[in-house]
C-alpha cells in the first residue's frame, strides 16, 4: 500500500492512510513489456485531486463510470469493467501479442 500512497501524492497531489484503501483488482498486462498493475479504491483522502504530472497526463477529472471519455486508456477501462463485474484479476494486451 505504500506504493499507492506515494503514487497518489506524486501523480494526483493527494494523501491517504492505508486504512482508507483496499486493493480492488490486479491485472497482468503486456504492452512493450510485462506489467502487474494493482488497482486501489480509496474511501477518504486529504487534498484536492489535481494533475501533478501534466507532461504525462492530459487531464484528471471525475466521470460517471457509465460515461467515461472515449480516450480513457484501454487497460484502465478494462480494469473498471472488471471491478464492476466482480472480477478481481484480469489480463490485458496478450491477445495483440499472441
Amino acid at each position: 500500500m505504500q506504493t499507492a500512497i506515494r503514487e497518489a501524492h506524486e501523480e494526483a497531489g493527494i494523501s491517504f492512510v492505508a486504512e482508507n484503501a483496499r486493493v480492488v483488482g490486479v491485472m497482468h498486462r503486456k504492452s512493450n513489456d510485462e506489467r502487474i498493475d494493482f488497482f486501489v479504491a480509496i474511501s477518504a483522502w486529504r487534498g484536492d485531486v489535481r494533475n501533478v504530472e501534466p507532461a504525462k497526463c492530459d487531464d484528471l477529472a471525475w466521470f460517471p463510470l457509465d460515461a467515461l471519455p472515449d480516450n480513457t486508456i484501454p487497460y484502465i477501462r478494462r480494469a473498471i469493467t472488471n471491478n464492476r463485474e466482480g472480477r478481481w484479476f484480469g489480463c490485458f494486451g496478450w491477445e495483440e501479442h499472441a
